[in-house]
C-alpha cells in the first residue's frame, strides 16, 4: 500500500481563525496535501486532477499526524484515505493526469 504521513503545523496559518477556541483544518487543505502526496508517491507534481469523489467523516486539528493511504484503481484514478490515530477523517478518490 502507497501512503505519505504529514503533521499539520500547529501553526498554520489558515487554522488560525478556523474556528477560534477549537481550531479544524479546512476541508481545502486536506485536499490540497491529498494532492500533493499522491504526486509525491508518483515522482511528479499532477499537471490536472480532480475529485470524482471526497467525503469528510470526522476534523482534523493542527498537531495532528495524517496517514493519507492510497490505493490505484486505474491508470489515472486513486482512491484515499487520511487517518489519523486509527480514525478515517477523509476518503475519496482522485481522477489525476501528470
Amino acid at each position: 500500500m502507497n501512503q505519505v504521513d504529514i503533521v499539520i503545523p500547529r501553526d498554520y496559518p489558515s487554522t488560525i481563525g478556523h474556528f477560534p477556541g477549537n481550531p479544524i483544518v479546512p476541508g481545502a487543505m486536506l485536499l490540497s496535501e491529498v494532492i500533493g502526496a499522491w504526486g509525491q508517491l508518483l515522482g511528479a507534481p499532477l499537471t490536472s486532477s480532480v475529485f470524482k469523489v471526497a467525503k469528510f467523516l470526522n476534523p482534523t486539528r493542527p498537531g495532528d499526524h495524517v496517514t493519507i493511504r492510497f490505493e490505484p484503481i486505474g491508470a489515472d484514478s486513486v482512491k484515499f484515505n487520511c487517518v489519523v490515530n486509527e480514525t478515517t477523517v477523509l476518503t475519496g478518490s482522485l481522477g489525476y493526469s501528470r
